[in-house]
Formats: structure tokens, C-alpha cells, sequence
């Protein structure tokens, strides 16, 4: 049996240089999967982590902002499996972490959105992901105008 032990071990299509070389090339790219697709988890691979908590209430067209730990400049990617969107304007976006390793995205609930919205976080330098949850009340909800 052959266990993937490699520190370079990353998901399908991620390329580390050419990363680096043109980051916006791989930013401005919406493509849900790779909130599924973190690196292959070993030893030498740390695993994603989330920063504050995994779950939100909001109201309808309210905002929550997502935060997940990964390595300072690298991506994440976070999608939404239910309504709502992000500040691109789609249920999916990938952002760089800052120069502390934190990655973060503006979550909005669109119209009509009501109910769990369930968001998917990966980076394909860290092992894992980070589900969140956020709760879209149709309420008011304390804490939000």
C-alpha cells in the first residue's frame, strides 16, 4: 500500500508557482470545487483552521464575515451549498490570506433566502475543511440592523 506522504501533495490543478506568479489569475477564477478540494492531509501538512466561530445567525440580507487560518498569501476557498453569495457575487470565492495566515469572505443572503446556508471552506495548502453554518433568519436578528 502507498500512502501520500509528500509535502507538495496538493489538490488536482493547484500549482504552488504559478500561484505565486500571477495569484489574481488564480483568485479572480470561481470554481466552487476547490472548497472541497484541500491538500492531502499527512504529517508534514497542517490542517486548515477556523478563526472565531463556524456559525452565524443573520437576517435576511444580512452579512457575516468567515475566517479560516491557512499560510500567510495562500488561497481559500469558500462556497455556499445553499442561497446567498459572497462579495463577488456568486455562492463562491477564493480569497488570499493576509500576511497572518487569515483568510476571510464577506457572506450576504440574498432575497428570500431563509433557513441553513451551509459554506465549505478549503485551501490546497492545508489539510481539511472548515463547514460552516449560518443560520438566515426571516426575524430579526439581535445584533443587526
Amino acid at each position: 500500500m502507498v500512502h501520500a506522504r509528500k509535502k507538495d501533495q496538493a489538490p488536482k490543478g493547484w500549482d504552488r508557482e504559478k500561484y505565486l506568479n500571477d495569484p489574481a489569475a488564480y483568485l479572480d477564477l470561481a470554481s466552487p470545487s476547490r472548497s472541497v478540494e484541500p491538500a492531502q492531509p499527512a504529517a508534514d501538512v497542517p490542517m486548515l483552521e477556523p478563526v472565531g466561530g463556524t456559525s452565524a445567525q443573520i437576517p435576511q440580507l444580512g452579512s457575516c464575515v468567515l475566517r479560516v487560518r491557512t499560510e500567510p498569501g495562500m488561497p481559500a476557498t469558500f462556497t455556499s451549498w445553499g442561497l446567498g453569495s459572497f462579495t463577488s457575487g456568486m455562492p463562491t470565492i477564493t480569497v488570499a490570506a493576509d500576511e497572518q495566515g487569515i483568510a476571510e469572505a464577506s457572506f450576504t443572503a440574498s432575497a428570500g433566502t431563509v433557513g441553513d446556508c451551509p459554506i465549505v471552506c478549503a485551501s490546497p495548502v492545508r489539510g481539511g475543511t472548515i463547514r460552516f453554518l449560518v443560520r438566515v433568519s426571516d426575524q430579526p436578528v439581535k445584533g443587526h440592523p
